[in-house]
């Protein structure tokens, strides 16, 4: 190229025109490059879009990778050297610098293997005279062996065998004792586990203790536990435990009657509960309760969970497992903002889910939207007590096709076991006796 532009230097016309033409030439063959690193640019972008429910933070965090390596990779092979994508580490810094990423990794990264808990020993009752422990079970363990130490004695083997619990008796009030455990598994012996300390109570704290609440099932993720407040109490502490035998968890310590409900429970899972009283007088904490039974929330119908998948939405727009219509009759209402009848048959149909929900009846309503618009759909919601089915998303024209919904406003009633109990609900007078009465249905 060199050459040919020295040859028409004699002449400035011929040269000007050379230079043009070769220019061009150079043009020309950058021409498809260029594209390509385009190309790769727009790639990069569209690529981070897949799934429907990423997080528009985690997509510009994702984003920006992408871009970063896309960039990496233009550039570097511009200079002609081997190309180095941008380390999980800096990705994991550039997806943060563009919008705040929250911890733990930008959208497509591998989570990180977090290894189990180490084995321990927790706490389950205590009295004057017995201590109660529990523990997780280790898998393909077949044996536990635990052993207590006494004040001035040697440790000493007090139980051999299986499951999650063991209590020791005949202990003296008051007295600090020392457990560890142990356990066997493919043939050998476990180190034996960090010590736990537990004291025996005084008859004085004893004396304090509150009876054994009670705990009723309301839906799969819904417990609710009452207990006898005595005189004097202030206020009320209410702990819960899983029945895998991990640790107590505190619910509340500001608890001022004698009832509270614990949500966002697993559905099928057993739990236990316990509680203590604070006096008004002393202004201590009295000992803790006998724990309740092992009470098991509902599980949902597979019939149920095949309607409405995993998750429902409140009016606040947080997601609420479908698990909370466990054990419960189901109104699926078909309803839209701008239909007139509609507007007309919400406000009857709330004040009678309020007055049912005051009754204790196990009956719950799910909105299915038949809005041309989100906003619509979410301007709606705010004047309904119940959950929806979220507006994005096939299941609002599957459940309609389900259930053949010709016209709005339309309620479907369901059985617990998803048996269509009433196809009209709309003209169909309502009473907590029909609801009871659909409830058992099934049995």
């Amino acid at each position: 190229l060199a050459r040919v532009v020295k040859m028409g230097s004699s002449n400035r016309v011929v040269g000007t025109l050379l230079s043009v033409l070769c220019a061009a030439v150079l043009l020309s063959s950058l021409a498809p490059r260029l594209k390509h690193d385009e190309g790769l640019l727009q790639s990069a972008a569209q690529t981070t879009c897949i799934g429907s429910s990423i997080d528009q933070q985690d997509y510009d965090g994702a984003a920006a990778v992408a871009q970063s390596n896309a960039l990496a990779s233009i550039q570097q092979r511009q200079r002609h050297t081997p190309l180095t994508l941008m380390p999980r580490q800096q990705q994991g810094r550039a997806a943060r610098g563009a919008r705040g990423l929250a911890a733990g990794g930008c959208f497509g990264s591998k989570p990180e293997i977090i290894p189990s808990p180490p084995f321990m020993l927790y706490e389950h009752d205590v009295t004057e005279s017995t201590l109660t422990l529990s523990w997780h079970l280790v898998n393909r363990a077949t044996q536990y062996e635990l052993q207590i130490k006494e004040p001035g004695d040697e440790w000493r083997s007090v139980f051999n065998g299986t499951g999650n619990f063991a209590r020791k008796k005949n202990l003296r009030g008051s007295t600090d004792y020392q457990f560890r455990m142990r356990y066997y598994k493919d043939g050998n012996y476990s180190d034996f586990c960090e010590p736990l300390t537990l004291t025996t109570i005084g008859s004085e704290l004893a004396a304090t203790r509150m009876p054994m609440p009670i705990a009723k099932v309301i839906d799969g993720t819904t417990v609710r536990v009452i207990w006898d407040k005595p005189p004097r109490t202030l206020k009320s502490e209410l702990q819960v435990k899983d029945e895998d035998g991990g640790p107590w968890v505190t619910v509340s310590t500001e608890l001022g009657g004698s009832s509270a409900r614990k949500r966002g429970l697993k559905a099928g899972h057993g739990y236990l509960f316990r509680t203590r009283g604070l006096n008004r007088d002393t202004m201590q904490w009295g000992a803790f309760s006998e724990p309740t039974e092992i009470v098991h929330t509902m599980s949902l119908h597979p019939n149920i969970r095949d309607l409405f998948g995993k998750e429902l939405q409140n009016a606040q727009g947080e997601r609420v497992s479908t698990d909370v219509l466990a054990g419960k009759v189901v109104g699926v209402y078909f309803s839209a903002h701008w239909c007139p009848p509609c507007r007309q048959f919400t406000p009857h149909l709330a004040n009678f889910y309020k007055k049912i929900k005051e009754t204790g009846t196990p009956f719950e309503i799910v909105f299915v939207s038949h809005d041309q618009d989100g906003y619509g759909f979410r301007l709606y919601l705010q004047e309904m007590p119940w959950l929806a089915v979220p507006f994005r998303g096939f299941k609002r024209e599957a459940l309609m096709k389900t259930f053949g919904v010709q016209g709005i406003p339309s309620l479907k009633i369901l059985s617990p076991k998803g048996q269509v109990v009433c196809n009209d609900g709309v003209r169909t007078p309502l009473s907590a006796d029909l609801l009871t009465r659909w409830a058992n249905v099934d049995n």
